[in-house]
């Protein structure tokens, strides 16, 4: 499972790259939206389309030794940043395939429980000169509650990686006392926010 996502999200990637595209289809669920219970929260609003493709792809093992991989961002350099959900941390991976050490150095404490850990990456969108990355995490409170947030820090990468100039930059509120539902990915805007 581990490698397994690491390896389908290069293959995503790379048909993306090609230029390939997948096709609208009806959705996949045909019932009346309406039927049992459900109810639009807009008018028009409708179930997702179920979206096909012919893109062929072929699963490479790239590493071994990752942990509950969840986020996966391509380094300028060729080298993967990885996010290791329940071990609350990071790792790079070279393109021989080689691990790093964990890079836990700057890292805020990690709820790494249910469906928490350490979450989404992406790289600044100005990475090259300023080395800066964004992640999201679930993040415990001392009450033990815990909540969504997201971090920022610059990325060294060298024979000891380790971030550096942490800033907690959101926390969800209110926090909750529950284990499940801190899905996130991030994205940034096509300006740049």
């Amino acid at each position: 499972m581990r490698l397994r996502s690491i390896a389908l999200m290069s293959a995503a990637v790379g048909a993306m790259a090609a230029g390939l595209v997948a096709v609208a289809q009806p959705p996949a669920e045909s019932r009346d939206p309406n039927k049992g219970g459900y109810k639009p929260a807009f008018a028009g609003q409708t179930r997702a389309p179920n979206l096909t493709t012919d893109t062929k792809f072929e699963i490479k093992e790239v590493a071994k030794g990752i942990v509950s991989p969840f986020g996966v961002e391509f380094l300028p350099n060729g080298k993967f940043l990885v996010t290791e959900r329940l071990a609350g941390q990071f790792r790079i991976i070279d393109k021989d395939g080689k691990v790093s050490a964990p890079i836990k150095d700057g890292v805020p404490e990690v709820f790494a429980r249910g469906q928490g850990g350490l979450l989404d990456v992406v790289l600044d969108p100005n990475f090259a000169t300023n080395q800066t990355i964004y992640w999201s995490y679930s993040e415990p409170k001392a009450d033990g509650t815990n909540n969504t947030a997201v971090a920022k820090g610059k990325l060294v990468d060298g024979a000891t990686p380790k971030i550096e100039n942490v800033q907690v930059i959101y926390h969800q509120r209110p926090a909750l006392n529950s284990p499940l539902h801190f899905g996130s990915r991030l994205v940034f805007a096509k300006d740049g926010t």
